[in-house]
């Protein structure tokens, strides 16, 4: 099925789904979650995270300066090669940053909040981004967070498994 600008995809009960963007970068909705996708097809994709749980490996902007922006109210998170875990309520919006893979060692999330203002964050930090639009920042170890959300193994596990389809039809070769 191809997506198109302006698509949203929402998961019912029980249901869960997994999208790859043209850049291979990965997007997979718990039960219960909302996102609206602008410009799946091109060099710059935004999801909008309306609700529920989403994981996301991106991976191609860490090798060339596409963008890949995730959106909850008034905060945006400009994402390259980098795995995150995000959680929406009606309260707040959780985001774990998993892991990191940018060829330079520079933090792979930059978030900017409603005033303009941006700060980097690191793997292993974890941000809280209130209704308000309060922003906090923790450090959270990667075996906690997979203590607190077990899901991440088998999103990961899912993900290499993908990635070695993707080696296997390139003869090895990444793009």
């Amino acid at each position: 099925m191809s997506l198109y600008s302006g698509y949203g995809i929402e998961t019912l009960e029980g249901a869960s789904a997994s999208i790859v963007f043209s850049d291979e970068s990965i997007l997979r909705l718990d039960e219960h979650s909302r996102v609206n996708i602008s410009n799946p097809v091109g060099a710059n994709i935004d999801v909008n995270i309306e609700r529920g749980n989403i994981w996301t490996r991106v991976l191609k902007p860490l090798f060339s300066g596409d963008n890949f922006t995730i959106h909850s109210g008034d905060v945006s998170l400009g994402v390259r090669g980098t795995s995150l875990y995000i959680s929406k309520t009606a309260v707040e919006t959780t985001v774990d940053v998993v892991d990191s893979y940018t060829a330079d060692s520079t933090p792979s999330v930059l978030l900017t909040d409603a005033s303009g203002a941006t700060q980097e964050v690191a793997a292993g930090k974890q941000i809280v981004i209130s209704s308000s639009n309060a922003v906090s920042e923790s450090d959270e170890t990667k075996s906690a967070l997979m203590q607190r959300v077990p899901e991440i193994r088998a999103f990961t596990k899912n993900d290499l498994n993908y990635l070695a389809l993707l080696l296997d039809d390139r003869g090895g070769c990444a793009k």
